[in-house]
């Protein structure tokens, strides 16, 4: 059970987010169902610029194509 790698810059994100910066296969679907829902929104209201995707956005994009595995 190898638990998905997340950067500092994204473990501060998540912390800020108030979720777990602890993931695996063996995640209850429900927090995981949860954890995409967050992150989702919070790229969608504070990720994208009329120029496209900031450091934010990037950061959110990166976290979900992490934990797509799970």
């Amino acid at each position: 059970m190898a638990n998905i790698k997340f950067t500092d810059k994204q473990i501060k994100l998540l912390e800020s987010l108030g979720l777990p910066t602890v993931l695996n296969e063996n995640t209850p679907s429900e927090v995981l169902e949860t954890f995409v829902d967050t992150v989702g929104d919070h790229l969608q209201l504070h990720g994208l610029t009329d120029d496209g995707e900031n450091e934010i956005g990037k950061l959110c994009g990166d976290i979900l194509t992490a934990i797509a595995p799970l």
